[in-house]
């Protein structure tokens, strides 16, 4: 496994192992991480805490990522195509003219971008198709993110920068999520979290863009609570408890 690595980074190849592995005793990883066992505890104690890893006396086991998670997106391309659509058009007319928008990849978001038309905005992005899609329609500019192309799930990961800027800020973050739940909105990807949770820091405003079928769903990595959720836009009401979650934490609910 290897040592040395900062505590941030430790913590996620420490989630990736157990659910590579599908459990993991502290022992284990204490003398695979080189870190002591206390340090190996407070790791799998926050993580039990994000919902990434569920804690046992002596280690902790994987959380079930359910399998549509991690589809490619050619496959979850082809799920929910009118849900996808309907949530597209209406997330599309949230974008104000002058805005500042960064949209996140996958087959909602590239809805998203089909439905936008001609706009007076920059569109920042890390998915060459939502991209293709807007092309010279966003009369301010579309701007790529930098980093490595990861195929199967049709984006680029990297900083949440773009080259000649210090730091990256924006007026609306559209994004989609593998799960929504009281607990907040993930994903399955793990590195893309990471850069997924860049946007959410970056932006005023952030709306999820998410078909039914994520409701009191929590996939492997955790993006943010529902509080830092403005809109989320969908296509049928959420359960009662979802329901509650989200009216505690303000999030105005618009059904396509």
């Amino acid at each position: 496994m290897g040592g040395a690595a900062l505590p941030g980074a430790r913590r996620s190849l420490v989630a990736e192992y157990v659910r590579t592995h599908g459990s993991a005793t502290v022992a284990e990883l204490a003398e695979g991480f080189e870190v002591s066992a206390d340090t190996a505890r407070r790791d799998l104690d926050l993580l039990d805490e994000q919902g990434v890893v569920r804690r046992t006396h002596g280690g902790a086991v994987a959380i079930a990522t359910p399998a549509a998670d991690l589809e490619s997106v050619t496959e979850r391309g082809t799920r929910q195509l009118a849900a996808k659509r309907a949530i597209g058009a209406v997330a599309a007319r949230l974008v104000r003219d002058g805005e500042t928008v960064l949209l996140n990849g996958g087959t909602t978001a590239v809805a998203v971008a089909r439905a936008l038309g001609t706009r007076d905005i920059a569109l920042v992005t890390c998915s060459p198709a939502v991209a293709q899609e807007v092309g010279e329609t966003a009369t301010r500019g579309v701007y790529l993110l930098g980093g490595r192309y990861h195929a199967a799930f049709g984006v680029v990961i990297g900083p949440v920068r773009l080259p000649g800027a210090v730091g990256l800020r924006a007026d609306l973050l559209i994004t989609g999520a593998a799960g929504i739940s009281a607990g907040g909105i993930s994903i399955a990807n793990i590195e893309e979290a990471e850069m997924l949770s860049g946007m959410i820091e970056a932006a005023e405003r952030v709306v999820v863009v998410a078909d039914s079928t994520k409701f009191d769903r929590t996939a492997f990595a955790r993006l943010a609570g529902l509080e830092r959720v403005d809109v989320l836009v969908t296509d049928r009401p959420p359960g009662e408890e979802l329901g509650r979650a989200l009216d505690d934490a303000a999030v105005e609910v618009i059904i396509a």
